[in-house]
């Protein structure tokens, strides 16, 4: 009877922590203006047809004010920027694939370390910041 009762918590908060990662995904992605991004860019990734020419996983960036501590994907594709969010997002969502030419990038620093703030759309609805190398490469690979 007991490992019944420990069996059912377990699951009811396995279910409660998932809804719970669930809604603070989709409050994270409306504040930080991925929203906007996932309805004007859509992606089927790379069944879409653009194959990456450059892949890369755990890369750490920073969309809106939100910091994200190597959870993004990202692929340099002759279209544009393929974005997959976080893992534990995916389940509720697509990648983006933004177009080069609707991605403005400027310098920053952060600490003094060489960022690129990356404004994402036109007119721009989410800021991407990458560390400099990093988005030098994933440009440079895509040859824009």
């Amino acid at each position: 009877m007991l490992t019944i009762v420990i069996a059912l918590l377990f699951v009811a908060g396995t279910a409660l922590f998932w809804l719970v990662i669930g809604m603070l995904g989709r409050r994270i992605a409306k504040s930080s203006g991925w929203n906007a991004v996932l309805r004007r860019y859509p992606d089927r990734g790379p069944d879409s047809g653009d194959k990456p020419l450059l892949v890369v996983k755990r890369a750490s960036g920073r969309i809106g004010g939100v910091t994200i501590g190597r959870g993004l994907e990202l692929h340099a594709c002759r279209r544009g920027l393929r974005i997959y969010p976080m893992p534990w997002l995916r389940p509720m969502n697509t990648p983006a694939l933004i177009p080069w030419r609707d991605i403005a990038d400027s310098d920053e620093s952060h600490g003094g370390h060489p960022m690129k703030r990356l404004g994402l759309g036109r007119p721009e609805m989410a800021v991407l910041t990458l560390d400099r190398p990093l988005w030098d490469e994933l440009r440079g690979k895509a040859g824009h």
